[in-house]
């Protein structure tokens, strides 16, 4: 009943007989799990496949104040049968990670229940690691209060996350996904049982550029409480402004977790177009000028060169 651990080229455990589950994981892989019948003086040995995925450090702001959320992470991560690595940032500035420590990861998943980058001076190396085409995935109450607020702690907040701060109370703990999008047809709550229960001021924010970003989560009543990032840009991001603890069932935060990573390292689109307004009305007197402005963007990323035509079409 007590779980044995090995770290070696060579994998061998002297069991007793009996029922055993065998899990093996490693960086940039997905674990693999088996069930292994041991029998009584016979060597019995388990083949197990790791299936590819990206690397993932996942950083744990919270230890230097004593107050680590990570477990919640841990488990959805778990739960989705990832392979991370961990960092947690106990002494400052010591154990704050540099660009170079954070590029050897395809995804960074940062945690910061209270703080924010900003204020554990990191984030320049968030800024560095995006500029280097990094996928981030970041989750605090206070992040916005910290870097985007009056005398923000982090420009990367509006330069490369693209969100503007607004208010440091959101109006409700409840949240639906924005339709189309990532979390579509979610409804989130972070307060009460089943999550960290532990949201006292989270933020509400709006995207800073449309042409970049989006919203992804609004709170009842209120404004955006998540974005992402990555529109015709290198890099990807998502910016959650509140803590991903407290989301009160872990099925759901397996669901954001996992809805996350596919979309952080999902291909770029090859080619898209976007029209605004997609749709417009005007009226005008007979015989009168009535004059529409449209834009058409490019927005895939492929390097392909297109041809837009544009019609008009009367109504009568």
């Amino acid at each position: 009943d007590t779980p044995l651990q090995v770290e070696a080229d060579a994998y061998t455990f002297t069991l007793p007989a009996g029922r055993y589950i065998v899990r093996a994981r490693a960086l940039a892989h997905r674990v693999a799990t088996t069930t292994v019948d041991v029998l009584p003086d016979t060597i019995t040995g388990a083949d197990l496949a790791l299936a590819p995925a990206p690397s993932i450090l996942l950083v744990d702001s919270g230890p230097w104040y004593y107050g680590s959320q990570a477990d919640y992470f841990r488990q959805a991560l778990d739960d989705l049968g990832y392979g991370y690595d961990e960092l947690r940032i106990k002494h400052l500035p010591d154990d704050v990670p540099t660009a170079s420590y954070l590029s050897a990861f395809d995804i960074v998943i940062w945690s910061s229940p209270e703080d924010s980058p900003g204020y554990v001076r990191a984030d320049g190396a968030i800024s560095e690691y995006l500029s280097d085409g990094g996928r981030l995935f970041l989750s605090g109450q206070d992040v916005g209060f910290w870097d985007g607020g009056p005398g923000g702690l982090g420009t990367y907040l509006r330069d490369y996350l693209k969100a503007w701060f607004i208010s440091d109370y959101a109006p409700t703990r409840v949240l639906n996904g924005m339709d189309g999008d990532l979390f579509a047809g979610l409804v989130i709550t972070i307060a009460g049982s089943g999550g960290a229960d532990n949201q006292v001021s989270p933020d509400e924010i709006e995207v800073a550029d449309l042409d970049a970003a989006a919203p992804l989560l609004t709170y009842e009543g209120g404004l955006s409480g998540g974005l992402r990032a990555g529109n015709c840009l290198d890099y990807r991001a998502i910016y959650l402004a509140f803590g991903f603890e407290a989301i009160n069932d872990r099925g759901l935060r397996r669901e954001v977790m996992a809805r996350s990573l596919d979309w952080l390292v999902s291909p770029p689109p090859t080619v898209g177009l976007e029209l605004t307004p997609a749709s417009q009305m005007g009226l005008g007197l007979p015989g009168s000028a009535v004059t529409h402005t449209v834009r058409v963007r490019h927005t895939g990323q492929g390097g392909i060169t297109d041809v837009v035509s544009l019609s008009l079409d009367g109504a009568s």
